[in-house]
């Protein structure tokens, strides 16, 4: 796919152009983010239960709290259901870069370190060896 306003190639499922920032798809989604559903589930289940419960309709509460507990759930479990279909969805091998692409894989210039100790037992041994200088007075 070719971006319409500066030429450059682009993948299918982008929907800005890289290279001048226009928009690629003319098509506009709109859509309400499913967790304001689960939001507008919850509230909406409390308020049909605490209106059943004014009027002693005990079957429509039970539907109200029914409706509000699902709503809950549904605004927990959606990033995790969503990510897991995101996740099945990838495929398996990303696209293959051309032959000409330069690395970045540069190794950090080597200089001169001195030496660090493994432990810090390391260099207390070495001062039991020699007895500890005693003062004089």
């Amino acid at each position: 796919m070719k971006c319409p306003q500066c030429g450059s190639q682009t993948l299918a499922e982008q929907q800005f152009c890289r290279s001048c920032g226009g928009q690629l798809t003319s098509e506009r989604a709109v859509r309400i983010n499913p967790q304001l559903w689960g939001l507008m589930m919850a509230f909406g289940g409390i308020l049909i239960a605490i209106a059943a419960g004014m009027f002693e309709i005990r079957a429509v509460v039970l539907i109200g709290a029914f409706i509000s507990i699902s709503g809950m759930f549904f605004i927990a479990g959606y990033p995790m259901i969503a990510s897991s279909l995101k996740n099945r969805n990838k495929t398996a091998n990303p696209p293959e870069l051309p032959a000409n692409t330069p690395t970045t894989k540069k190794l950090s210039p080597i200089g001169d370190f001195e030496y660090v100790p493994v432990s810090v037992t390391e260099n207390t041994t070495n001062l039991l060896k020699d007895p500890a200088p005693t003062k004089k007075r």
